[in-house]
């Protein structure tokens, strides 16, 4: 069985306080809510004495996921035929995750819980948060309404990163010309609108909750005076531990056929990846 509940919430907020500046805000949370659960009444499955018994596995979790965000946009008119928007905001996204486990066989027939089982009783309990911390900025410039020219920066924080790395950004840079509409490009009935495009840019794939960190795992030491409570390495921490980042380019077509009836695109792309994330 799988019970799952799920609340979105959101908000938005537009304050424009001159005819050329425009303020948004928007934020919400993500709740999700679910119980994933298996209940085994004895001497229905006879196969291995832990199932012959019967067995109760109850899985509980909840992931809260917040964000917020904030941009400002300015959008102005430098020449007649040549026209700026800058665009600049903050984003801050949080995902929060609780989860309770148990098992346990030999289950008192009729009951249905962790509770009321009598061997291989085992619980867990899992907890992550991971906050990123975003900011970047964007400036489009149109020319004639036909050639755009437009160039992005955005820097990131994680708390999934190494404590001895720092900030990271991603460039990115775009070109578009509506290559039809030129006084000097070939006029044929069939063709509606022609638009050629290029971009280039990077993005980042972050670490996993607690990868950058060392941690250890319980275990029982036998001792000279007997059993005594120790722990053992379980995972080997990367204090510099750092994104995976992936840089792309591409180019393409738009086309439009037959008074806009068909539409033709063409896109070829070359992504590569470094610094790939790979547990040793």
């Amino acid at each position: 069985n799988d019970d799952v509940d799920r609340i979105t919430l959101g908000s938005t907020a537009q304050y424009r306080p001159l005819n050329w500046l425009s303020l948004n805000a928007n934020g919400g949370l993500d709740l999700i809510s679910g119980h994933t659960y298996r209940t085994l009444q004895p001497g229905l499955l006879p196969i291995a004495a832990s199932w012959e018994n019967g067995f109760r596995e109850s899985d509980r979790k909840s992931q809260y996921t917040y964000t917020f965000n904030t941009s400002a946009v300015g959008t102005y008119t430098i020449q007649d035929d040549l026209f700026s928007t800058t665009t600049t905001g903050v984003s801050y996204n949080r995902t929060l995750l609780n989860r309770t486990e148990c098992y346990g066989s030999s289950l008192i027939q009729g009951t249905a819980s962790c509770g009321t089982t009598a061997a291989l009783f085992a619980i867990d309990e899992d907890f992550s948060e991971v906050i990123q911390i975003g900011a970047y900025v964007s400036t489009e410039l149109a020319w004639r309404d036909r050639v755009f020219v437009a160039g992005a920066i955005r820097g990131d924080d994680n708390s999934s990163f190494g404590t001895d790395f720092g900030f990271i950004t991603y460039p990115s840079a775009s070109l578009s010309w509506v290559v039809g509409e030129e006084d000097w490009f070939p006029q044929m009935d069939f063709l509606s609108s022609f638009r050629i495009r290029s971009a280039w840019g990077t993005s980042g794939l972050r670490p996993d909750f607690r990868d950058a960190v060392t941690l250890f795992a319980p275990t029982t030491v036998a001792t000279a005076a007997g059993d005594e409570p120790g722990i053992t390495v379980n995972s080997t921490g990367n204090l510099e531990l750092k994104p995976e980042r992936s840089t792309e380019y591409e180019i393409g077509i738009d086309a439009a056929l037959f008074d806009n009836r068909v539409g033709l695109d063409f896109t070829y792309f070359n992504k590569k990846s470094k610094d790939a994330l790979i547990q040793r």
